[in-house]
């Protein structure tokens, strides 16, 4: 995967996982979401809107642990497109290959946003 992969990548340094995920599909101002939920808690609302972001999108969250006292790390993944676009064959032939135990395996690059609250709300 790294050989099939790397060379797409720009030079850099880069640190290959390979995990087993099992997303949790969010809809956005309903339970479990981040943006509504707790980036309220850290950053509060948006100030011209008055009310909290939108990521204007189902998303799936998938992993989130505490760095330390201060820090949280959460892990989303988001669909590159909206979902109306997938084709319906094709999502079922995906469907039918879980159902009979095909474990599936995707590739993703992530990126490391590091916010830092200033204290003020």
């Amino acid at each position: 995967m790294i050989d099939a992969f790397g060379a797409l990548l720009p030079e850099g340094e880069y640190l290959p996982l390979l995990l087993d995920v099992e997303p949790r599909l969010i809809v956005p101002g309903k339970e479990g979401d981040y943006f509504s939920g707790e980036q309220v808690d850290a950053w509060g609302i948006d100030q011209f809107w008055g009310l909290p972001e939108h990521p204007r999108t189902r998303y799936y969250r998938t992993f989130e642990t505490a760095v330390d006292a201060d820090a949280h790390l959460y892990e989303f993944v988001v669909p590159m497109v909206p979902p109306t676009w997938n084709e319906r064959e094709r999502v079922e032939e995906y469907v039918a290959l879980v159902k009979r135990g095909t474990v599936p395996t995707a590739v993703a690059i992530s990126t490391l946003d590091v916010c830092v609250s200033s204290g003020v709300k």
